[in-house]
Formats: structure tokens, sequence, C-alpha cells
């Protein structure tokens, strides 16, 4: 059966079964003072990586299931065997934060010896500097949160003024070093302490902010216009870590740590619940989970690269992939509450259908003993567009509702 007809064969049958539990994330990485974590939501707890020379500072990635964290220097843990190798020595001193884009790239934002604070791109061995803030013209501190937008894949930064200085602003920086600013100040808070993820059902971003007295869940649109969500009246870390546990939930949900026990929050209602006691035993300062990590790419030569696609709770199962030029929403809303989260359009048709194995060869296939294929994509014969495009994958297996068992979040490339 060719592929377009299993995913259409997929659907269809998933529009005939009740609707399924929202499930939580299978396992992340939690990065909790001085140590890196393995946690999965049956609650066990497994320390990768200790080290009391860690900055608390530190925030992290996933680079096809290795940890990359910024402390000072750049690092790569391996969970496999828990060795830890130097990245790149940057020497920021404790500020850091760090991000892999669809060229394997690192992205990384702190206080660069030389150039001061901005964002900085880490190819290899060579460091390139995207833009300062001396550059943009702005005196803000780039030491918040980093995050890579989905919808155009630039990257959002949350600049920091100062403790007593008004205009924390959140900047959307394009790859070429071009930025926009979305909210001139986020919040009035003296003390913010910035993580944020993003809804892809709806584009927002929700921000953490600590206050004096309380903390904020902070709603910032495209638009700019912030709302806040909810606030506690808990210590100051209630939401410094927020992590989006969204691929398989009907609604978005945050995920967040706080003295041992781990949260999550419905980004429609801001119900905050329990998800499971005693993750840690020291306030966490960062959560990322493998499902936000299915699809990642590493470019090999200009315009060509190749796809890395890992499922590793699904070892041996058949896969489907495709790619969309024209947006994330609405997707496909399916009857037990997923969500596709790719337009269908003609290239989506093409590629599922593999009628174009020149430019997309990912699938349709089968996941390897560790749950995990690779695909090739080649852009080569074209000119840099600067067009965002997505790529999904979709896991197929019969007894699971509609026959999908995982489907991934969107992978956002720029070509």
């Amino acid at each position: 059966m060719k592929s377009h007809a299993i995913l259409l064969v997929a659907l269809a049958a998933l529009a005939l079964v009740p609707p399924a539990a929202a499930q939580h994330f299978s396992e992340g990485y939690l990065l909790s003072g001085t140590s890196i974590q393995l946690m999965t939501d049956k609650g066990t707890i497994t320390t990768l990586f200790d080290n009391p020379n860690v900055a608390h500072g530190a925030r992290m990635d996933v680079d096809n299931r290795h940890v990359v964290f910024a402390v000072g220097d750049l690092f790569r843990l391996d969970p496999a065997t828990r060795a830890v190798t130097t990245v790149m020595a940057f020497g920021f001193g404790s500020d850091g934060n760090v991000i892999v884009d669809h060229h394997g790239d690192y992205l990384v934002t702190g206080r660069h010896p030389s150039a001061g604070y901005g964002l900085f791109r880490v190819s290899g061995t060579t460091v390139t500097t995207v833009i300062t803030t001396a550059q943009m013209g702005l005196n803000i501190f780039l030491t918040a949160g980093l995050h890579l937008d989905i919808d155009d894949g630039h990257f959002m930064v949350q600049g920091y003024a100062g403790k007593s200085a008004p205009g924390h602003p959140l900047l959307s920086i394009a790859p070429d070093g071009t930025f926009q600013t979305i909210c001139v100040n986020v919040s009035s808070t003296s003390t913010p302490n910035w993580e944020f993820a993003q809804d892809i059902a709806t584009g927002d971003f929700y921000v953490g902010v600590q206050n004096y007295d309380r903390t904020e869940l902070i709603q910032v649109a495209k638009n700019g216009m912030t709302t806040v969500c909810a606030t506690s009246n808990v210590d100051l870390d209630m939401f410094t870590v927020i992590g989006a546990d969204r691929a398989s939930a009907a609604r978005p949900r945050l995920v967040h740590p706080y003295r041992g026990v781990l949260y999550t929050t419905d980004l429609h209602t801001f119900a905050t619940t329990t998800m499971f006691l005693n993750a840690v035993s020291v306030t966490p300062r960062c959560v990322d989970f493998y499902r936000g990590r299915n699809i990642q790419s590493v470019r090999t030569a200009t315009g060509k690269y190749t796809l890395h696609l890992s499922f590793p709770d699904h070892p041996g199962k058949s896969y489907v992939a495709a790619m969309g030029w024209t947006g994330v929403r609405p997707g496909i809303r399916l009857n037990d509450g997923r969500r596709i989260a790719l337009n269908p359009d003609a290239l989506t048709l093409a590629t599922v259908a593999n009628q174009v194995p020149a430019l997309f060869r990912p699938g349709p296939g089968t996941l390897d003993a560790q749950g995990e294929a690779r695909g090739q994509i080649d852009v080569s014969f074209l000119p840099p567009l600067g067009l965002p495009v997505h790529v999904i994958a979709v896991v197929l297996d019969g007894p699971a509702p509609g026959g999908m068992a995982l489907i991934a979040d969107p992978f956002v490339m720029i070509l």
C-alpha cells in the first residue's frame, strides 16, 4: 500500500474510535542544580551527570538524544555512556542558553568575552556572531529564555534589562541577524526569571516570571499583547521552568517542577495538577523532553540535510513522514483530541506519496531497534529561498487509536 494511502486509512480509522486519554511524556531530561537527570512519567529518576561546578544558570536542549548544555562553556552529554565532552570553550561565565537549529548548529546566548551579550552560532568548531545587543542598540542582557519559533524558524530571545530597570523585551531574531521586537516589556517585575514555551496550536508563547511576592505565567501573542494567565503565591520558582508536553495531549500543557514535585498546567484552563511527587531533591532549572525532539536535521552540504527521526518507545514500527510549506495550523484535528500539526498542501501530498525522492527521502519506512531512522532532504538545485517548511512524522501501529501510535511535533526548517 502506498504511503499516502496508509496515512489516509489511518486518519479515517481514527475518526471511528472514542477519544483517548491524554498522555504524559514518556521520558525527559531535567537539570537540577548540579545534576542532569532522566525522568519518566512513572516517577523514576536516573542521574546521568553530576558536577558541583555546574552553574545554576544553565539551560539545555536535546541534540539527537544527547543533552547539550551551556554553563560558561558548551557541553554535550551522551546519556548511554554518561560521558560529557566539551563542544566549545566560550568562557561565558555562568551565563548561557542553547538550542539546536535545523542545520544541527548550536545557537547560544550569553556574554561573549570580547563581543559582549548576544546570540552566537556554533557550527563544528567555528563560532560566528548572529547579533549582539550593542548592534541591536539595546542595553539588555541576553541570559534568559531562548526558543526556536515553530512558525518561521526564528530565534525567540527574552531580554533582561536588570533588576531595577524597566523594559524586558521579547525578541524574534532571524538567522541573518535581523530582529523584531515582539513585545517591548513582557512584565514590569524587577526580578524576572525567563523561561518560555510555545503553544503550537496558537503560536502564542508562555513566559514564566518571578516577582517578589508571587510567580506569574504570562501569555504573549504574536502581536505583542500580554495576558497574565495564572499566579501563584508559592516561592519564586513555581514557573521557573516551562516545558511544553503537547504532542499527544488534546490540550497543550506546561510541565514544571517545584521542590521535588512535578506539576502540569493546562494552557486552556490554567489548572495546575500534580504529575508525581519526589521528582528531585533540589529546585530544578530546566526540563526538556524526547517527545519534542522526534525530528531533527543536520546540514551536510549547501542545500543538503540528513533528517534524523527518533522514536525510542517504538522500535521496529512503521512510520510515514511528510513536508509542507503552508504552516502548522489549523492542521488536522483528529477524533481522539490529537492533532497533526501540518496543513496539507501540494508538497505534503507529493512527499507522503514519495513522488519527489530527489527532494525528500525519509520514508515511509521502518524504525530500527533503537526506534530511529534517517532520511535525506536535498534542495541544492534551488537557490536559497528563506522559506520556512515543516516536516511531520507519524508512527503507525495497528492496535493504537486510528493506527497511529505517535504523532511527532512539527520540525521547522528554513530552505
